[in-house]
């Protein structure tokens, strides 16, 4: 579920496309359903800075309709192994995303969504994520692959600045004596949650939100050991960070493989979710067995990449069997 914000944060910038034609001709159909131009107009994206008959305008048209396809195919299919329970945890894990209910709930009243959209959203995409997970084969190879980079949970302590210097200093403090960490955390730590803990957070080599180079720094200290200065670029903003890190409790992971087997597993399906190769040749499978049928000449073109990824899949797996 790392990549539904992102999608959330997507579409609270939809409106209603104000388009010439009749709104109630068909695009597509599928198994389980039709798309009409009007459900094209309620679902694309708007960018205030592009024209109407622009290449750009058509790029997000296409891909709008691209995805709306690919959810009613999906919803059809897993909608129903979706339940409830499920979806009510990852619209709490948005609003903790976000900041707390508060503050989610004020960004969807200015979006203009309500909670009942985005709970509809998210079974959108969690009806996705079942069908892609019903599509793995998770067996010893990908299990060893998941236990050579896994680490168990460790106890530590972390500091965030923005300024190098200032994390120097910091360090230099920390290394001589002349400061605790814990209240250099509460005073000057930029991560508020952890910081009113003293920079106290537990973690593992899965968990979100912790940047790979700040565990892979903790996960190789000993005990009330303390990093370097470790700098860190977010992808995003291309903006520098730098973090100090303090171990409470670092076990190892030892050699019991079979005794984190469910964490391992969920980690190796992360990993085939995060294979784009992966994700369109399930897409791909599952618009062919919906016998889509585009009913628009301009949208002929609209699903090929996913389909020749199925054809070429199907021509690989015929060449291995053959040889």
């Amino acid at each position: 579920m790392k990549k539904v914000l992102l999608m959330i944060l997507a579409v609270m910038n939809i409106v209603i496309l104000t388009s010439c034609g009749n709104t109630n001709s068909e695009i597509a159909t599928m198994r389980g359903g039709k798309i009409r131009v009007n459900d094209l107009y309620q679902n694309a994206f708007r960018d205030p800075k592009l024209g109407r008959a622009s290449s750009s305008r058509k790029q997000a048209n296409e891909q709008a309709l691209r995805e709306m396809i690919i959810k009613q195919v999906f919803l059809e299919v897993y909608g129903e192994k979706v339940p409830k329970e499920m979806i009510e945890e990852a619209y709490t894990k948005q609003e903790e995303t976000y900041g707390g209910r508060e503050k989610f709930e004020k960004a969807l009243q200015a979006s203009g969504l309500t909670k009942k959209e985005v709970q509809n959203m998210l079974k959108e995409a969690l009806a996705i994520e079942v069908g892609l997970k019903a599509h793995m084969e998770i067996g010893e190879t990908e299990i060893d692959a998941a236990w050579e980079d896994f680490h168990q949970s460790v106890e530590a302590q972390l500091i965030k600045v923005s300024d190098e210097s200032k994390a120097k200093e910091i360090l230099k403090e920390l290394q001589e004596g002349h400061a605790v960490f814990e209240e250099v955390a509460k005073e000057q730590s930029k991560l508020k949650e952890s910081a009113e803990e003293g920079g106290k957070i537990t973690f593992d080599s899965s968990t979100e939100g912790i940047p790979s180079e700040v565990k892979k720094a903790a996960f190789s200290l000993k005990n009330e050991e303390i990093s370097d200065v470790i700098p860190v670029i977010n992808p995003v903003t291309n903006q520098k960070s730098y973090y100090i890190v303090k171990m409470v409790a670092n076990e190892g992971k030892g050699n019991d493989r079979d005794g984190y087997l469910e964490k391992l597993t969920e980690i190796a399906q992360q990993t085939l979710l995060d294979d784009p190769r992966f994700v369109s040749k399930v897409i791909g499978k599952e618009l062919k067995e919906a016998a889509i049928e585009i009913k628009d000449e301009r949208f002929n073109d609209l699903l090929s990449d996913y389909m020749d990824e199925v054809g070429t899949n199907e021509t690989e797996e015929d060449t291995t069997e053959s040889s």
